[in-house]
């Protein structure tokens, strides 16, 4: 009901018109409906007391049929002309009521509403004055003629001031409410004109934020390579001089500062991460006593070189917290790290842990510089640097960004105020966890020994790198295994041409002539086997995905481990092995053209029931219609692992994507995504394979 009346109030409105002239064509429509159902009414009332006669029945009649023109003339749009036969139908109307049909009645005063009609519905003085002067003729003129009141009621001017007062007081409102309308209309105007301008300079403001993000997490990744470089030359140089290492200080400055570059980078990567709402925390029961411990025993020495007092005070009890035991003790260094950088020598720094209400608190205390109290805020934010002789100098804005971000996303609390009398007092506070017992511990990676001998000594390893540091890190990573090595692909493809005995090829993804992936192209259109390792800086999905689909067995990130290439080429050269061992054991004619595609479907059948956790081997003969032997004989032959070993590489590989790629909340979600029903068993699996857990796998 609600509807259909706002459908006929706004007949003839369109929402192009001025807000002016809406107004005016609802208001013609209401009072067009009022006068349509007066004469309705008084038709039927008059009908039922026999009091209706023909002039009234002509005049009711007119009536409604020249108010429904007007409301038909407004669905026509045509407001003009019926605004204007508005005017002449009141005015008729009044006029024959007061002189024919109700004579006596008093009815002329009625016609003041003519002028005051005349304006809300039209624009021009010059009609308004004019329905003026008509209105008051139509008062007294009449009786002059039809002689219907005495004369001396005509005979005071009272009717025209009361006409002329009334239409100025009506006229000074409605002029001045115009005025105000198209102040405000203007203001308005200026308004949206200001919304416009700033919502360009937010959206300037936000692409520069992003292209600064990326710019940061773009420069982090180019630094992969030269920080990879550095602290790999470090640890060789470190080896060299064990024996004499009391005599190279220097050994260990470096090493110190290579781990805060690397932190850094960690720092930048991280917030992208957090920016696209990808990073997700391993959260477990952590003592905060102890996690203060660490920080404490990380930062003591630094602090005593540079002389400053450097104070531990833990809770009486082992308070237990629910959080990250990686993220929150990254958070509590990067505090640490600026309370280090802003305290002179004499200073002193202090981690105090406080328990009030359901929060555990660290609170850590420096009386260095301080920051100004109008700033204590903004030094959460990212990439701001409070003013002052040391942020001139240096500094990048992200650590305490990064450590406000990281305890809110344990649902915790950072709050920075000044140490009276100078210094910074930050307080990272996080929810208390329920003591229970059978805490669980944090896994630690399997490290792989560092000598190819495990798997018995490779034949060659050829190492593509355009890098000439580069490469002398990874042959000295590789010292154990026959390292040939190229520039580029296309003298990679030359060597191999000459080299039959290559068991395995490490190779950068990016190198001029001829780069990894049109190598790698080449090598599979040649029919190659031979397991390759691609390391890359890149870290995008799509570069990953690309690498995968042109069938490199493994790719690492730079920066990398080196226990962790050890133990991935490791693996690689084991099954390559296995395959040619194999191989040799089968008849020259059993191995047809058909059997090797039964591998490339098995593959895809695995991929497509990857989170299924009934599918194995039994499921998989059946779906390829073969014995589960002849299963067998294909995949060892064509991969050296059995059907069981390439359906558990295959979901491993696959959790590695969804790791890499931040695609999960934790590690049973990871878990029952491959099909697997214990978390724990799954990140066993996957150090074992990798070389790294789950939770370390995430940066």
């Amino acid at each position: 009901m609600e509807s259909i009346i706002r459908k006929m109030i706004c007949v003839g409105v369109s929402k192009s018109l001025p807000a002016k002239e809406i107004k005016r064509i609802k208001v013609l429509n209401v009072t067009a409906y009022v006068a349509l159902v007066h004469a309705v009414f008084f038709l039927y009332f008059d009908y039922y007391t026999h009091s209706l006669d023909i002039t009234k029945l002509i005049t009711l009649l007119l009536e409604g049929v020249f108010f429904g023109l007007i409301i038909y003339l407004q669905h026509l749009k045509q407001y003009r002309l019926a605004r204007i036969i508005f005017t002449v139908t009141v005015f008729g109307n009044l006029f024959f009521h007061s002189n024919y049909a109700f004579r006596g009645f008093y009815g002329e005063y009625q016609y003041l509403v003519i002028p005051l009609f005349s304006l809300f519905f039209f624009d021009k003085k010059i009609i308004h004055y004019s329905l003026l002067a008509l209105s008051i003729v139509a008062f007294y003129l009449p009786n002059q003629y039809f002689n219907i009141y005495p004369e001396e009621y005509f005979g005071y001017l009272n009717v025209l001031f009361l006409f002329v007062g009334i239409f100025l007081i009506i006229n000074f409102f409605k002029t001045t409410n115009e005025r105000n309308e198209k102040r405000l209309a203007l203001q308005l105007e200026r308004n949206e004109q200001m919304k416009k301008v700033l919502d360009s300079k937010n959206k300037e403001l936000t692409a520069l934020n992003k292209f600064q993000n990326h710019f940061f997490v773009n420069i982090a990744h180019e630094m992969g390579t030269p920080v990879t470089l550095i602290k790999g030359q470090i640890t060789q140089l470190a080896k060299k001089v064990n024996s004499k290492k009391e005599q190279y200080r220097e050994i260990d400055i470096l090493s110190n500062q290579t781990e805060k570059l690397e932190g850094l980078l960690y720092n930048i990567r991280d917030i992208a991460k957090m920016e696209a709402k990808t990073l997700l925390l391993d959260k477990k029961k952590l003592s905060i006593n102890q996690v203060a411990q660490r920080g404490y025993l990380e930062f003591q020495p630094l602090f005593e070189e540079k002389g400053i007092a450097f104070n531990l005070q833990l809770f009486s009890e082992d308070i237990l917290v629910f959080a990250d035991a990686i993220y929150l003790e990254r958070a509590l260094s990067n505090v640490l790290s600026n309370s280090f950088k802003y305290t002179e020598k004499g200073g002193k720094v202090s981690i105090r842990i406080e328990v009030k209400e359901h929060f555990a608190s660290m609170v850590i205390k420096d009386t260095g510089i301080g920051v100004p109290t109008k700033n204590l805020e903004r030094i959460f934010e990212r990439f701001y640097q409070s003013p002052n002789q040391i942020n001139k100098a240096s500094g990048s804005g992200i650590g305490l960004a990064f450590v406000k971000e990281i305890i809110q996303l344990h649902g915790g609390k950072v709050k920075a105020s000044n140490n009276s009398p100078s210094g910074l007092k930050v307080t990272l506070a996080l929810p208390l966890a329920k003591q229970t017992t059978g805490q669980k511990t944090i896994s630690k990676p399997v490290i792989p020994s560092s000598k190819a001998t495990e798997v018995g000594m490779a034949k060659s390893v050829l190492i593509v790198e355009d890098n000439i540091e580069m490469r002398e890190y990874l042959k000295a990573v590789l010292e154990g295994y026959n390292i040939l090595e190229a520039s580029n692909g296309q003298e990679a493809l030359s060597l191999m041409s000459e080299q039959t005995e290559i068991e395995a090829i490490v190779t950068d993804y990016m190198m001029a002539e001829m780069d990894g992936e049109e190598f790698v192209k080449k090598l599979k259109q040649a029919g190659v086997k031979i397991p390759i390792i691609m390391i890359t800086a890149r870290l995008d999905v799509k570069s990953r995905l690309d690498m995968l689909r042109l069938g490199v067995d493994d790719y690492l990130n730079k920066p990398f481990m080196e226990e962790e290439l050890l133990l991935r080429l490791r693996n690689c050269i084991k099954n390559y092995r296995e395959a040619n061992v194999f191989n040799k054991t089968l008849r020259p004619n059993e191995p047809t053209e058909e059997q090797n595609k039964l591998v490339d479907s098995a593959r895809t059948l695995i991929t497509e029931n990857i989170d299924n956790a009934y599918f194995g081997v039994a499921q998989l003969s059946e779906e390829l219609r073969v014995s589960e032997r002849t299963l067998h004989r294909n995949i060892k032959k064509e991969t050296g692992l059995s059907p069981n070993q390439m359906i558990r590489e295959l979901k491993l590989l696959h959790v590695r994507n969804l790791v890499e790629e931040n695609r999960y909340s934790s590690l049973q979600e990871l878990a029952l995504s491959v099909g697997f029903s214990n978390g724990t068993y799954l990140n066993q699996l996957y150090t074992e394979r990798f070389g790294v857990s789950i939770q370390e796998a995430q940066y």
